[in-house]
């Protein structure tokens, strides 16, 4: 078990390739906040999956690609409400709800610059679809139940930026 943490930490993913697994470095590190709060990266060819926990529910994590680009990224939080997730890179914040009224509706806004947060849209290139799943990976249209997650894609739209890191920051449920 030392073995696999070690790995991890050192930015290397573990890449089955159907003859023997290969080591291969892995193109995004993360780094969060809050004790107790962990992101394990998986490596599945070009995209990198982003398991996000936080036991308390507010927590905050720093990305880190080492390469000249991002790879497609998927965020996987293993959250119960997502009252507030924001993705930031650069000047640039995108801000995704899962209201735990009014039937789970999702919203997404964007902050340019530090100007006026603006609702977008399906036609926004910002635009991600907030998937839910139960326990069991089935998906579903409310909020996860104990042992469900919230998945979706980082737009490329965020990923194009020059910036070399992303913040995210997260709120289950307002407290």
């Amino acid at each position: 078990m030392r073995w696999l943490l070690l790995i991890a930490l050192a930015g290397i993913a573990v890449v089955e390739t159907g003859a023997a697994p290969v080591l291969q470095e892995m193109p995004v590190r993360a780094v969060t906040r809050n004790a107790g709060d962990t992101v394990a990266l998986t490596r599945k060819g070009d995209r990198v999956e982003a398991v996000i926990t936080s036991p308390r529910g507010i927590g905050s994590a720093t990305f880190q690609r080492s390469g000249e680009r991002w790879p497609r990224l998927t965020l996987r939080l293993n959250l119960r409400g997502l009252e507030s997730l924001r993705i930031t890179s650069g000047k640039v914040t995108l801000g995704l709800s899962v209201s735990s009224l009014s039937g789970a509706e999702r919203r997404l806004s964007l902050t340019r610059d530090g100007g006026k947060e603006e609702e977008i849209g399906r036609s926004s290139e910002y635009w991600t679809d907030i998937r839910a799943f139960d326990e069991r990976g089935k998906p579903i249209v409310s909020l996860p139940p104990s042992g469900g997650w919230f998945e979706l894609e980082v737009p490329v739209a965020i990923l194009r930026n020059d910036t070399p890191a992303l913040t995210l920051e997260w709120i289950d449920f307002y407290r």
